[in-house]
């Protein structure tokens, strides 16, 4: 009799160890990494997503990351929560690094878990949203207790009056098409400094994009390695006044 319970407990063993085994080839197949981010892959259809588990090598060596909208066609979540039973995903802190300072959010449709601390990042200071706020107020911000988000200045500017709003400051720096309505992308830098990141190449039908400019007739081109923000200026309550530097794509006629 106490043999035969023993065999029993000897394969009911055996049997929780290959589940385990299983479950984790399961979860290493269903991933993927770009230059920057580890990703895992959750759900299908229409709800397929591509969380962000945490940083590659290289992405933790970045001063500077740009969370992308969708890797290999499903939407970014970037951190575990609600609606998996997988423990381990939801203690980890997907955003770990030492280098990082700045963070650009490529979309308000990034879904950021507010379930776990996503962050692990000492000097972070500034938190880019390129086109809405999103679910920001719900996020958890321990682990990055320095940075701050900036959101675009039409935004802030409708929000700033509404009741009950958090309402962030406003980026510094405005990229606009200047053939379509709608901002581009934005960035915050510390007045009287360079702009050190450079956004990706807009495109556009049967044109070639021919740099960024100062002025909406493209006359004065905006040099990266050589133009500065201009000067911190103060109001006569020592406040810091608010001035947006707005670039302006040129484009030439394919």
């Amino acid at each position: 009799m106490k043999k035969s319970l023993t065999i029993k407990r000897i394969t009911a063993l055996i049997l929780s160890v290959l589940l385990v085994l299983t479950t984790a080839a399961t979860f290493a197949g269903c991933s993927g990494s770009d230059e920057y981010f580890n990703y895992r892959y959750r759900g299908s259809g229409d709800s397929k997503l591509a969380v962000i588990t945490g940083l590659t090598e290289r992405g933790r060596q970045q001063k500077v990351l740009v969370i992308p909208k969708y890797y290999n066609g499903r939407k970014v979540q970037v951190g575990e929560g609600a609606g998996t039973n997988m423990a381990f995903w939801r203690m980890t802190q997907p955003l770990r690094s030492d280098n990082l300072e700045k963070v650009f959010f490529s979309s308000s449709k990034i879904e950021v878990s507010s379930q776990v601390k996503i962050w692990d990042c000492a000097n972070l200071t500034k938190i880019i949203m390129i086109d809405d706020e999103g679910s920001t107020s719900s996020w958890s911000k321990s682990g990055a207790a320095n940075a701050t988000i900036y959101i675009p200045e039409f935004i802030y500017e409708f929000r700033k009056n509404q009741e009950g709003s958090t309402v962030y400051p406003p980026a510094n720096i405005e990229y606009v098409l200047n053939y379509e309505e709608g901002v581009f992308w934005i960035d915050d830098v510390d007045y009287g400094d360079k702009i050190e990141f450079v956004p990706q190449k807009p495109v556009r039908e049967s044109y070639d994009f021919a740099g960024w400019y100062k002025e909406t007739e493209c006359i004065n081109k905006w040099i990266f390695e050589v133009d500065r923000l201009p000067n911190e200026l103060f109001n006569e309550g020592g406040e810091v006044i608010y001035q947006k530097t707005k670039l302006y794509a040129k484009w030439q006629k394919k």
